[in-house]
């Protein structure tokens, strides 16, 4: 579409890129053909994902087909990010990611929080949910995250020596990690 000026009426401003890899890298051939700026919108560690969840498993498994693939995927996403005018994150600390993967300064690094609507969640009893736990404090210091992803479990796991002197300090205090997978590195419910 990019190649057809007439279609648009003119070249397009920019190409604001969300997909990545296969999808991406055309996207991105042609927008640098026709010297179109490109910005990656990025809602997570794309380096780290591939690393952790794709190349790890297929090391660990020896599956060298599967780890021959993510290779190429790296390299397409390398390839992306290389031809990127700028990038757009979700937080300072992807754009410290993006600024130390790529070099790109935080100048060229836009970050725009996705809002979290109250749609996404249901309503429920907070002394019901006490209950379920066997929390008896009065106060509660709660994390919330997904810890299907190694980062996220690593980082709680880093919270916790800030945590501890808290609940040793007061026996009214309780620490609860929500999330899904809790268990899929030997996670904690209470502590």
């Amino acid at each position: 579409a990019l190649d057809r000026e007439d279609d648009f009426g003119a070249s397009p401003d920019l190409v604001l890129l969300d997909c990545f890899e296969t999808i991406g890298a055309p996207a991105v051939w042609v927008a640098s053909r026709r010297e179109v700026p490109i910005v990656v919108r990025l809602v997570g560690d794309h380096w780290r994902t591939i690393e952790e969840e794709r190349l790890a498993p297929a090391r660990k498994r020896r599956d060298a087909p599967a780890y021959l693939r993510h290779r190429t995927s790296q390299a397409l996403n390398c390839y992306i990010f290389d031809r990127a005018d700028g990038f757009v994150t979700v937080s300072t600390a992807l754009r410290d990611v993006v600024t130390d993967r790529t070099g790109c300064q935080h100048e060229r690094i836009g970050v725009v929080p996705i809002p979290i609507t109250t749609d996404a969640f249901r309503t429920g009893s907070a002394a019901a949910a006490r209950a379920a736990f066997g929390i008896d404090t009065e106060r509660v210091l709660l994390t919330v995250t997904n810890l299907t992803f190694r980062a996220k479990y690593d980082g709680v796991r880093t919270i916790l020596p800030e945590v501890l002197p808290l609940l040793r300090a007061d026996d009214e205090l309780s620490y609860v990690v929500a999330g899904g997978a809790a268990t899929a590195f030997g996670g904690w419910t209470v502590l």
